[in-house]
């Protein structure tokens, strides 16, 4: 089956979808003339749930009449059940603002094995969003990435609300968070080998609970900036309290002043003295160029155990350090 949208309008789900097609016969939610982005105002679940498989959803991009979002597929507010995305597409949506391929919000939503391609037309646009506070319902297994404006997800920010975890996903150059990223007392994000996380001007990945990145050699972890080009692009990474085990990762590229307020650095730990954080066989490079003392490893008050670790071009001054110890750290080098 073809489902078909003229312009300003779009299909409202309160209920339940059921579209489960075949790979032989495949269903499709499109505009009425199906030429291209623009046409119409795209799949809306606006509380009900859905299923779709062998699905394609394209040449959306109209603003959605309940305002979630310019995207093809909108969620909100799916608590009860979920939104299910199997083997799917979802293609060319685009507008003259922000863009989504997908936008989801205060939902729970599983999408595995789905392409994304063509969202977007500028460095706005993106092919997935999710707010932070959603990440632990959202899950993401198998899908690839393609020719969107910017092949990453977009993570709003703000605290996460439970144990979350980023996979690595075919095509997919990061996840981008908006604002600060925070990792509660009691929460565990995990980063799977392959992935990178970016931050842009303003930033930091906070961890107050615990961060566990260990990649591989074949497939390590990156912490970047959003520019992914030199130093000062963003806050870095920031043991406030937290627990760490990083291993076959990279963090680069940092130095803005942290707003927690006690250094310029790619990594900072402080009054980590339950649990420890621990670096292992990871590099640590090219932070900090800022007009005042900079350092690779900032650590205060902190158990911190680091083995097998690059230490390479942080700082670009004679006070500056690749790793400064204050206030009685505890740490093993």
């Amino acid at each position: 089956v073809v489902v078909q949208g003229q312009a300003n309008t779009q299909l409202t789900v309160h209920g339940n979808l059921h579209a489960l097609g075949k790979v032989s016969q495949p269903i499709t939610f499109t505009s009425a003339a199906d030429t291209g982005p623009l046409q119409w105002e795209g799949l809306v679940f606006d509380g009900g749930t859905g299923h779709l498989r062998n699905a394609t959803v394209r040449y959306a991009g109209e603003w959605n009449e309940s305002g979630p979002a310019t995207s093809s597929v909108a969620v909100r507010d799916v608590l009860s059940g979920e939104v299910r995305i199997e083997s799917s597409q979802v293609l060319t949506g685009a507008a003259s603002g922000t863009d989504y391929g997908l936008y989801a919000s205060n939902s729970q939503v599983v999408i595995s094995d789905t392409l994304f391609s063509g969202n977007g037309d500028s460095a706005e646009d993106w092919p997935v969003r999710v707010a932070a506070a959603d990440l632990d319902r959202i899950q993401f297994t198998g899908n690839t990435f393609r020719n969107n404006a910017n092949n990453r997800v977009l993570v709003a920010g703000g605290s996460l609300a439970g144990g979350s975890v980023l996979p690595f996903q075919i095509g997919l150059q990061g996840y981008q968070f908006q604002g600060d990223l925070v990792v509660p007392v009691g929460i565990t994000l995990t980063v799977e080998p392959g992935v990178v996380m970016q931050g842009p001007a303003n930033t930091q990945l906070t961890v107050q609970g615990h961060l566990h990145a260990v990649g591989t050699h074949s497939l390590p972890i990156m912490f970047t900036s959003a520019a992914d080009t030199g130093p000062l692009q963003w806050e870095g990474l920031v043991f406030d309290g937290g627990t760490g085990h990083l291993r076959h990762a990279t963090v680069r590229y940092a130095g803005e002043w942290n707003e927690g307020g006690f250094a310029m650095s790619n990594v900072a730990i402080r009054n980590v003295l339950s649990g420890a954080v621990r670096i292992e066989s990871s590099q640590i490079i090219t932070g900090s160029a800022f007009s005042t003392t900079d350092y690779g490893l900032y650590t205060s008050d902190s158990r911190v155990v680091i083995s097998d670790t690059l230490f390479s071009g942080n700082g670009d001054s004679v006070y500056d350090h690749d790793c400064a110890l204050y206030s009685l750290s505890l740490i093993h080098i």
